[in-house]
């Protein structure tokens, strides 16, 4: 018994010489060598101190626009509240792609972040939408529609009440409806897939409404 109890008081002190190491490191900004060492003690204390460091570090990142790397740290840490850092921290991701005009990463967040039934709204014309769309292709929870604001809005042509799709308010209480999507590659589309001479027009049309005696 004698044995046993110098054993663990041998224990004790080795695994609290080992935190205030790992702290240490800490203050010197050996964030990795003090992460590293606390997963090994193993004790509470040890535990407590790694989770807090994990979601400074998490938090720095993210500022940092690191965001894959602050996502590595919040699954590693598990915990309700890095969970729930890490959805709100998507969320602002997905925003930013949307002022930065990347709208399929965009979507990609919001649909696979949420979980939920889902809908988001594609602001613009076929351009937007098709973004969207392959954003969105795969996740089931997910619906989209547009709220048209491009120069050709062909998609909504193919409904019998086009009109319906410059009415917030009726999107909004709008019933879904299961789409097929072209897959052309990697990519896909909704409702048509060009390639030549037609591509290069829809790509270029833009440019050609600013020439004299021209539009359509």
């Amino acid at each position: 018994l004698k044995a046993l109890g110098s054993y663990e008081e041998s224990k004790t002190l080795l695994m609290d010489a080992q935190y205030q190491q790992a702290m240490a490191w800490k203050e010197a900004g050996l964030t990795d060598e003090a992460m590293a060492a606390l997963e090994n003690i193993g004790s509470e204390t040890a535990k407590a101190a790694l989770s807090a460091m994990r979601m400074e570090r998490a938090e720095r990142l993210k500022e940092a626009a690191d965001y894959e790397g602050a996502a590595r740290l919040y699954d590693a840490e598990g915990s309700a509240e890095a969970k729930a850092a890490l959805s709100a921290m998507r969320m602002e991701q997905a925003a930013e792609l949307v002022q930065a005009g990347k709208y399929e990463e965009a979507a990609q967040l919001y649909a696979a972040e949420s979980g939920e039934e889902y809908r988001i709204y594609a602001c613009g014309g076929d351009g937007t939408l098709n973004e969207v769309a392959a954003g969105a292709a795969g996740f089931g929870n997910a619906a989209i529609t547009v709220y048209s604001g491009g120069s050709g809005n062909d998609f909504v042509k193919i409904f019998d009440d086009p009109k319906a799709f410059f009415d917030l308010h009726r999107l909004m209480d709008a019933e879904e409806a299961t789409f097929d999507l072209i897959r052309c590659n990697d990519d896909y589309s909704l409702n048509i897939c060009s390639v030549g001479l037609d591509a290069r027009i829809g790509t270029d049309v833009a440019n050609y409404k600013r020439l004299p005696l021209l539009s359509g």
